[in-house]
């Protein structure tokens, strides 16, 4: 970091209440527990209002009325995420703090960021309990992520004709902040807020406890940058991205070869991340192209797993994951043994089903955090199924508990079939034997269309098989398989043939 000494000189040493740290000049004269006590009585504060962030943080935003003038103001709060974290920060700087370093840094290079208004740190012993920074909010700016969707979304003449010189405006500021040795940690674009003044277009960056100035910039941080920017978001189009990119490398004096070599650079790594997060997230398709943003991790304690948004999103999915035990618990009970728990249940307006499988000795936590959970393998085959046109069961989500860094218990969420067994279906009484033909045809079909994907369900029985309306669905899944050699196949693909043979057709 470089010297702020001048811009520290804005600050004033602050120790009150068992709280210490800086709070800027304007606000010395204001109560501390005004701008930190969420309980605190005072007619010149507004009542604190949570703001979405990351599990990582809180945030909240209030206002405070100062001559006359209503300042509006935000509270992060900076929790220990462990206990490691909490000791780690022993030895270097708490996040809060490395924030405010970065913020000053960023301010004396001619890059803006929200104005701190105070750091503030509680000890208890020799560990900090509370972790804050006070930031000033930012006046009619909005997150480019917004601004870009709703110019692309509305299509007007006025907003398309806005949008280029702001890119290129951007693309100078990003240049800018390079050029300078400046890397910012977390440089997304929901991280970035803009605002026109005069004419002219002001960039602010936030969440900068990751932002690092260096003597030169090394170039995998460079790159590191604007991986970050060509993933984020979908707003760009191709010519935006151009535009981004001239602007980029003429304000940072870049030679076309050497643009050309970080140009591949920056894609040939894009892709692979996109690739590595496809895999990780869906299990649907090797391919950048076939990657799906409609799936968010989420963490709650031990769990942790990866939830449909349209299904939970935001705070819902971290909440959710702190009830699913209680649901699995108290839900109506379809299957109860030794090795899984079966339940269906109501959560947020939807019917679902939630599979536990069940803690079965330390060798099988081992096996399967080695291997992978049976309810992740539910997750990528479900929707590898879906990608493929196969019926199967909605998969909606997927948690995983791990105690001891072992994998202790998984859960797969997927939307409840209504339908009976294809056994029960085709002993229907009043069924029309061309109804019965015609099932057995669907179901033929279906194992055809597995094996022609390289798939084979090694568990392929009545009770695995629904109806839902005149549509075979497959369920059950954590015993499917995927084979690439023609023989293994040809082996698994006569093995499931029989097994159609003797548990359905011949029902």
């Amino acid at each position: 970091m470089t010297n702020n000494k001048n811009k520290l000189k804005d600050y004033v040493r602050i120790r009150e209440g068992g709280w210490s740290g800086c709070v800027h000049v304007n606000f010395q004269d204001m109560p501390l527990s005004c701008l930190v006590d969420p309980d605190c009585l005072d007619e010149r504060r507004s009542p604190f209002e949570k703001v979405r962030s990351s599990d990582t943080a809180e945030v909240y935003r209030y206002s405070i009325t100062m001559q006359n003038r209503e300042e509006s103001l935000y509270l992060k709060k900076f929790p220990h995420r462990s206990l490691a974290d909490a000791i780690r920060h022993l030895f270097r700087p708490s996040r809060a703090k490395r924030a405010f370093r970065a913020a000053l840094t960023l301010e004396q290079n001619g890059l803006s960021t929200p104005r701190i208004i105070a750091l503030l740190q509680k000890k208890g012993g020799i560990l900090n309990t509370e972790d804050i920074l006070v930031t000033q909010g930012m006046t009619n700016s909005t997150a480019l992520s917004e601004v870009l969707a709703f110019a692309r979304a509305s299509g007007e003449p006025a907003s398309l004709k806005n949008r280029r010189p702001m890119i290129t405006a951007f693309g100078q500021t990003i240049a800018r902040m390079h050029t300078a040795g400046i890397c910012h940690g977390d440089l997304r674009w929901g991280n970035i807020f803009v605002s026109e003044q005069n004419s002219e277009w002001k960039f602010y960056l936030i969440d900068n406890e990751r932002t690092r100035k260096y003597p030169m910039l090394p170039f995998w941080l460079r790159r590191k940058n604007l991986i970050q920017l060509n993933i984020g978001t979908g707003c760009l189009t191709q010519t935006d991205r151009k535009r981004f990119w001239k602007a980029y490398i003429q304000a940072a004096n870049i030679s076309s070869a050497r643009s050309r070599r970080i140009a591949a650079s920056v894609f040939k790594k894009m892709d692979r991340r996109l690739r590595k997060r496809s895999r990780t997230h869906t299990g649907i398709t090797n391919s950048a192209s076939g990657t799906h943003w409609k799936v968010q991790s989420a963490q709650a304690g031990n769990l942790k797993g990866y939830l449909l948004t349209s299904f939970c999103r935001g705070d819902k999915a971290a909440a959710f994951l702190k009830q699913i035990e209680t649901l699995t618990e108290t839900g109506n009970v379809l299957k109860n043994d030794t090795a899984t728990r079966v339940v269906r249940c109501s959560y947020n307006n939807r019917d679902i089903v939630i599979k536990r499988y069940n803690h079965q000795g330390l060798w099988h936590s081992l096996r399967h955090t080695i291997k992978g959970s049976r309810a992740m393998k539910c997750w990528r085959f479900g929707h590898e199924l879906t990608a493929l046109n196969i019926p199967c069961a909605e998969p909606i989500g997927v948690v995983e508990e791990r105690k001891y860094g072992l994998i202790w218990q998984s859960y797969i969420l997927n939307a409840f079939v209504d339908g009976p067994d294809i056994s029960r279906y085709l002993h229907r009484e009043d069924l029309p034997e061309n109804n019965k033909q015609l099932m057995l045809e669907k179901t033929r079909d279906l194992a055809l269309k597995l094996a022609q994907n390289k798939l084979i369900h090694n568990d392929l029985k009545p009770c695995n098989l629904l109806v839902h309306g005149e549509t075979p669905v497959l369920i059950d899944l954590d015993s499917m398989q995927k084979h690439h050699n023609r023989w293994v196949l040809s082996l698994y693909k006569r093995k499931m043939d029989n097994k159609i043979r003797e548990r359905i057709l011949t029902l």
